[in-house]
Protein backbone atom coordinates (compact mmCIF):
# COMPACT_ATOMS: atom_id res chain seq x y z
CA UNK A 1 0.00 0.00 0.00
CA UNK A 2 1.31 3.58 -0.78
CA UNK A 3 0.34 6.59 0.42
CA UNK A 4 1.24 8.77 -2.29
CA UNK A 5 3.94 10.65 -3.55
CA UNK A 6 5.58 14.64 -1.86
CA UNK A 7 7.74 17.01 -3.17
CA UNK A 8 11.44 15.64 -2.73
CA UNK A 9 12.91 16.95 0.20
CA UNK A 10 15.58 19.58 -1.60
CA UNK A 11 17.80 20.80 2.02
CA UNK A 12 18.59 18.67 5.06
CA UNK A 13 16.24 20.89 6.97
CA UNK A 14 13.40 19.30 4.76
CA UNK A 15 14.16 16.20 4.92
CA UNK A 16 14.48 16.16 9.00
CA UNK A 17 11.02 17.84 9.23
CA UNK A 18 9.72 14.80 7.40
CA UNK A 19 11.43 11.88 9.26
CA UNK A 20 10.42 13.62 12.50
CA UNK A 21 6.73 12.90 11.79
CA UNK A 22 7.73 9.20 11.24
CA UNK A 23 7.45 6.45 13.91
CA UNK A 24 12.03 5.75 14.90
CA UNK A 25 11.17 2.61 13.67
CA UNK A 26 10.36 3.30 9.80
CA UNK A 27 12.82 1.69 7.70
CA UNK A 28 14.54 4.32 5.23
CA UNK A 29 15.02 2.66 2.06
CA UNK A 30 16.27 3.45 -1.92
CA UNK A 31 15.11 2.60 -4.85
CA UNK A 32 17.25 0.29 -7.00
CA UNK A 33 17.28 -0.28 -10.69
CA UNK A 34 14.62 -2.75 -11.04
CA UNK A 35 11.78 -1.10 -9.37
CA UNK A 36 12.50 -3.14 -5.79
CA UNK A 37 13.51 -1.31 -2.40
CA UNK A 38 17.11 -1.91 -1.06
CA UNK A 39 18.41 -0.28 2.75
CA UNK A 40 20.68 2.71 2.63
CA UNK A 41 24.15 0.99 2.62
CA UNK A 42 26.03 4.17 3.04
CA UNK A 43 25.63 7.81 3.69
CA UNK A 44 28.49 10.22 2.15
CA UNK A 45 29.47 13.77 1.63
CA UNK A 46 30.20 14.66 -2.06
CA UNK A 47 30.90 17.97 -3.25
CA UNK A 48 28.54 17.71 -6.90
CA UNK A 49 28.04 20.14 -9.55
CA UNK A 50 24.65 20.08 -11.26
CA UNK A 51 24.80 19.83 -15.20
CA UNK A 52 22.28 20.69 -17.84
CA UNK A 53 22.77 17.52 -19.90
CA UNK A 54 19.37 15.65 -21.06
CA UNK A 55 17.73 13.38 -18.50
CA UNK A 56 18.87 9.47 -19.48
CA UNK A 57 18.26 6.57 -17.38
CA UNK A 58 21.78 5.90 -16.35
CA UNK A 59 22.92 9.55 -15.24
CA UNK A 60 21.49 12.00 -13.11
CA UNK A 61 21.62 16.11 -13.00
CA UNK A 62 24.33 15.79 -10.65
CA UNK A 63 28.01 14.41 -10.63
CA UNK A 64 31.06 14.49 -8.22
CA UNK A 65 33.13 17.85 -9.45
CA UNK A 66 35.84 15.65 -11.11
CA UNK A 67 33.22 13.95 -12.70
CA UNK A 68 31.34 17.00 -14.07
CA UNK A 69 34.55 18.60 -14.87
CA UNK A 70 35.93 16.22 -17.60
CA UNK A 71 31.80 15.67 -18.73
CA UNK A 72 32.18 19.39 -19.80
CA UNK A 73 35.53 18.88 -21.34
CA UNK A 74 35.39 16.27 -23.07
CA UNK A 75 31.86 15.16 -23.18
CA UNK A 76 30.46 11.34 -23.74
CA UNK A 77 27.78 12.38 -25.96
CA UNK A 78 27.41 14.66 -29.07
CA UNK A 79 26.75 17.86 -26.63
CA UNK A 80 28.34 19.27 -24.15
CA UNK A 81 26.57 19.51 -20.78
CA UNK A 82 27.22 22.84 -18.78
CA UNK A 83 27.25 23.77 -15.08
CA UNK A 84 24.35 24.86 -13.75
CA UNK A 85 25.42 27.25 -10.38
CA UNK A 86 28.60 26.38 -8.65
CA UNK A 87 29.65 23.05 -6.91
CA UNK A 88 28.00 22.79 -3.50
CA UNK A 89 28.15 19.66 -0.76
CA UNK A 90 25.20 17.17 -0.77
CA UNK A 91 24.51 14.08 0.93
CA UNK A 92 24.50 10.57 -1.02
CA UNK A 93 22.27 7.93 0.45
CA UNK A 94 24.31 4.86 -1.22
CA UNK A 95 21.92 1.72 -1.92
CA UNK A 96 23.44 -1.81 -0.74
CA UNK A 97 25.13 -3.04 -3.97
CA UNK A 98 23.61 -5.98 -5.20
CA UNK A 99 25.78 -9.05 -7.20
CA UNK A 100 24.32 -7.98 -10.74
CA UNK A 101 25.41 -4.64 -9.85
CA UNK A 102 29.00 -6.13 -9.37
CA UNK A 103 28.81 -7.77 -12.12
CA UNK A 104 28.11 -4.86 -14.30
CA UNK A 105 30.81 -2.50 -12.33
CA UNK A 106 33.35 -5.39 -12.94
CA UNK A 107 32.86 -5.17 -16.85
CA UNK A 108 32.63 -1.45 -17.02
CA UNK A 109 36.26 -2.01 -15.68
CA UNK A 110 37.48 -4.07 -18.50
Amino acid sequence: MSYGEYPPPLTAAELIRRLAALPPDTPVLVDGPAAAFSPIAATQLVEVQELDRVPVPELGRFDATAEAARNVADPPGAVAAQPIGSPRMALVLRREQQVDDEDEDAESDD
